[in-house]
This record gives structure tokens, C-alpha cells and sequence, in this order.
């Protein structure tokens, strides 16, 4: 592995981890490499999260000197795992990201929560987003669900965040919303 992948701020990687709550505020990224994510969890079975929190922040220069057409890593990442884990509620609020050369803002690949009720509360609200994506090599997704879901719940709240320019404009823009279908999951 590269240096830049082996630094993500925040991974979780262990079995039966246990938080009431994971709380990031008031800290600063800047200059993270191409291949960094801000949070990746990864291979971790029977973990719990009831709330995880990711406000006051500012990033600047996510993906690093990548250039035109070139874009980076995923800023937030849960991956799949079995039996797999509990990750309740997860808010991204109030920061200011500035200059993002990122794949995909936030990607859901769990297939199994642990939780009882299968829910998931997302919120992201009240960002700022300045010069972020328009870099990709093709169409990158805000929001991507990556496997079916099979019966997961999911309340996603996306308000009053400021969406203001691309990183460029000759590229693919970091835009869509790629969910899960009906058939799939409860929404």
C-alpha cells in the first residue's frame, strides 16, 4: 500500500468496536493525498456506532494535486462486512469543504446492519462546498449505495448546504444520487 491510502484520518477496522458516539468538530484537513478518505470503514463485523457526528470542519484540498480529469478517493466510506455492523445515525454538518477533488462524497457499501429497527438517519446539512468535483473522469455520485441493501432502511436529509462552482467544468460533475431501489429497502 501507498502512503497516501494508509492515511485516512479516521478507520475503522475491527471487530466489535463499540461508540455511543464518534465525534469529529472543529478540526482542520488540508492538502490530503489522492488516494485519503476522511472516514473508511472496513471489515468491521459487529461494530456499533450509534451516532456519528462530522461538523465545524474545514478541508481544503482534498485528492491533492491531482489534474484535470483525474480525481481522488471517496471522502466518507463504509464498506461491506458480514455479519455486519451498526452505524445508526451519521450527521455532516456545518463544515466548509474548499477545493475537492474526491470520487464519491458519501458511499454506502454495507449490505447488513445489526441495528433492530435497519435504520439509518443521514443528515447533511448547512455545508459549504466551493470548487467541488467537475474533475472525474466520469459522472461521480454525491450519495452512492453500492450494494442491494436487502430490507435496510434509510432517512436521508439533505438541506440548506451552499453548492458554490466545480473544481473545473471540462469534466464529470460529483452531482448524483445513486440509491437503492424500492424493491431493495424500505425509503
Amino acid at each position: 500500500q501507498d502512503l497516501d491510502e494508509m492515511f485516512n484520518p479516521f478507520y475503522i477496522t475491527s471487530n466489535d468496536s463499540i461508540m455511543n458516539a464518534f465525534i469529529v468538530v472543529n478540526c482542520k484537513f488540508i492538502n490530503l493525498g489522492a488516494k485519503t478518505r476522511i472516514l473508511r470503514v472496513n471489515a468491521a463485523s459487529n461494530s456499533v456506532v450509534k451516532k456519528f457526528v462530522f461538523s465545524g470542519n474545514y478541508i481544503e484540498n482534498f485528492g491533492g494535486n491531482l489534474g484535470e480529469g483525474v480525481h481522488g478517493q471517496t471522502f466518507m466510506q463504509w464498506n461491506a462486512a458480514t455479519p455486519g455492523y451498526e452505524f445508526d445515525d451519521i450527521t455532516i454538518s456545518d463544515n466548509s469543504i474548499m477545493g475537492w477533488h474526491g470520487n464519491i462524497f458519501f458511499n454506502w457499501g454495507g449490505q447488513k446492519l445489526t441495528n433492530k429497527d435497519s435504520l439509518i438517519n443521514i443528515t447533511i446539512a448547512n455545508n459549504i462546498f466551493y470548487k467541488f468535483g467537475g474533475n472525474g473522469a466520469s459522472v461521480r455520485n454525491f450519495i452512492e449505495w453500492t450494494n442491494n441493501m436487502g430490507g435496510v432502511g434509510a432517512n436521508i436529509n439533505i438541506n440548506k448546504n451552499i453548492f458554490y462552482k466545480n473544481w473545473e467544468a471540462k469534466h464529470y460533475k460529483n452531482f448524483r444520487l445513486h440509491l437503492f431501489t424500492p424493491k431493495d429497502s424500505i425509503q
